[in-house]
C-alpha cells in the first residue's frame, strides 16, 4: 500500500505521529493538486459525503485506484467483501481505511485528467455526461386558504392574518396561531410542497410539522376539544404537542389520515411515509405512543418508539397487510436532517428520492441489480450524488436537461 495512503488514513484516525504529519504536510505542499485533493477528501468530506456499497470487488477497486501509487495490495485485500454490514459501515475507523482508498483513486483521476483502466469513464466523458447539472431543492410550498385562495409561501413574509389567516411565515416555516372566521367557523387549510420543495409548519396546537417534497398536509385553523385530525400526503414527520383532553389523565388524541389509515398519537415523534409511488405507507415511531387502524373494522396495530409500521397497499376491497418491524431513526429522519441515507435500497428506490428532490424524471436503459449503502447530503446538486453512486462501477449515469439516464 503507497505510503501517502497510509498517512491519510492514519491522519483521518488520528493516530499520525508528528513525523508522519511532517511528511504529509510535505506532500500536500509539494503542488495544488495536492493540496486540493487532500481538502476535498478529509474528514467533512468522508463524513458528510461518503458513499459506498454492497457487492463490491474491493481487490479490483483498490488496483485501479492505486494504480497511480508504488506498492502492492496487502495480503488482506485477497478477497473480495460481498457484504456491508450497517455495523461496520458507521465504525468510522474502519470504513475510513477502506472507503477512503476507493475514493483516493477516484479523485486522483479527476485531477490528472484520466481513468486507468477500460471501465471508467475518462473525465471528459464526465464532463460532458454532467454537464446539464441540476441544483437540489429549497423552502418552496404552497398555502392554501379555507376560501380557495392560494399564497405561495416562496414570496410571502411577514403576517398572513390579512389574507384569511393567523400565521407568521419566515425562511421556511410558517407558523399558525388558532385562528375562527366569521361566526366562530373553523376553516381548514391545505400547506404543499412541490416535487423539489420542503417547509415547516407550527399548528395552531402548537405540533410541529416538516414536510418533505412533493407533500401535503391539510388541517384546521382551530382544533377542537374533543380530538385533533389532520390529513397527509407523501412524507411528513410530526412533533405533536401533547395537551389535556376532555376526560381526566387523558391525552387529547391528534389522528393523522392517510387514506384509509388512520394513525392515532399522542404526544408523538413520527414519521409517515405515503408515496403514492411507493409500495407501503410506512410509519415509524420514534418516540411516545401510536396506534394505527387500517381500515373500518380492523383491530390497531400498537408501535413501541423503534418500531416501523409497514402498510402494504392492497386491492381494492381486500385489507391490506401490517407487518412491523424495528426501524433506524438515522435512516428515517436522513431527510429531516439534510441526508440521503441508503439503507440496502435498490437503484429504483434511490432514484425516487432523489425524482423527487431535485425534480427530475428518470429513464431506465439498464437497471444493476445491486443493493447500495450510502450516505450523502441534499444541499449537493445532482451530479455530486450521481458521481459518488458511480464509484462503485455498478451503475451509471448521464443528464440530459431534466432527465437523468439510468444504465450499468
Amino acid at each position: 500500500m503507497n505510503p501517502i495512503s497510509l498517512l491519510i488514513i492514519q491522519h483521518l484516525r488520528g493516530e499520525l505521529d508528528e513525523a508522519g504529519e511532517a511528511t504529509l504536510q510535505e506532500w500536500i505542499n509539494g503542488s495544488a493538486e495536492n493540496r486540493v485533493f487532500f481538502e476535498q477528501y478529509t474528514d467533512e468530506y468522508l463524513t458528510d459525503r461518503l458513499a459506498s456499497i454492497s457487492s463490491i470487488d474491493w481487490k479490483a477497486g483498490l488496483e485501479r485506484c492505486l494504480a497511480q501509487y508504488d506498492g502492492p495490495l496487502e495480503p488482506m485485500l485477497e478477497e473480495p467483501v460481498q457484504v456491508l454490514k450497517k455495523s461496520w459501515w458507521r465504525s468510522w475507523p474502519a470504513a475510513a481505511a477502506v472507503l477512503f482508498l476507493v475514493l483516493l483513486g477516484a479523485g486522483w483521476w479527476w485531477w490528472q485528467g484520466q481513468a486507468p483502466g477500460g471501465d471508467q469513464p475518462p473525465v471528459t466523458q464526465l464532463s460532458d455526461r454532467y454537464k446539464n447539472d441540476i441544483q437540489p431543492g429549497g423552502n418552496h410550498a404552497i398555502l392554501q386558504l379555507d376560501n380557495e385562495q392560494s399564497i405561495i409561501l416562496d414570496s410571502a413574509s411577514g403576517s398572513l392574518q390579512q389574507q384569511g389567516a393567523a400565521a407568521t411565515n419566515e425562511q421556511g416555516l410558517l407558523v399558525y396561531r388558532p385562528f375562527t372566521g366569521e361566526s366562530g367557523r373553523v376553516g381548514y387549510n391545505t400547506i404543499s410542497t412541490p416535487r423539489g420543495g420542503s417547509y415547516r409548519v407550527v399548528l395552531p396546537d402548537g405540533s410541529k410539522v416538516w414536510l418533505n417534497a412533493a407533500s401535503s398536509i391539510r388541517f384546521p385553523t382551530a382544533f377542537t376539544d374533543s380530538q385533533r385530525v389532520v390529513q397527509v400526503t407523501g412524507e411528513v414527520y410530526f412533533e405533536v404537542a401533547s395537551l389535556p383532553g376532555r376526560q381526566a389523565h387523558k391525552k387529547l388524541p391528534f389522528i393523522i389520515q392517510v387514506n384509509e389509515l388512520a394513525v392515532t398519537v399522542t404526544g408523538t415523534h413520527v414519521n409517515i411515509n405515503a408515496y403514492p409511488d411507493e409500495a407501503a405507507i410506512k410509519t415509524s415511531l420514534l418516540e411516545g405512543s401510536v396506534q394505527i387502524i387500517t381500515g373500518k373494522g380492523q383491530m390497531p396495530v400498537t408501535l413501541q418508539p423503534g418500531e416501523q409500521a409497514v402498510v402494504n397497499r392492497a386491492p381494492e376491497g381486500r385489507s391490506p397487510s401490517v407487518q412491523v418491524r424495528p426501524v433506524d431513526a438515522a435512516v428515517v429522519l436522513a431527510w429531516k436532517e439534510g441526508n440521503f441515507v441508503f439503507d440496502g435500497d435498490d437503484i429504483r428506490t434511490i432514484m425516487r428520492q432523489l425524482a423527487r428532490w431535485y425534480d427530475l424524471e428518470v429513464i431506465y436503459t439498464d437497471v444493476p441489480d445491486q443493493h447500495f449503502v450510502a450516505t450523502i447530503g441534499r444541499n449537493e446538486p445532482v451530479s455530486r450524488v450521481l458521481h459518488l453512486l458511480e464509484l462503485t462501477n455498478e451503475v451509471h449515469f448521464s443528464i440530459d436537461g431534466k432527465t437523468v439516464r439510468v444504465q450499468r
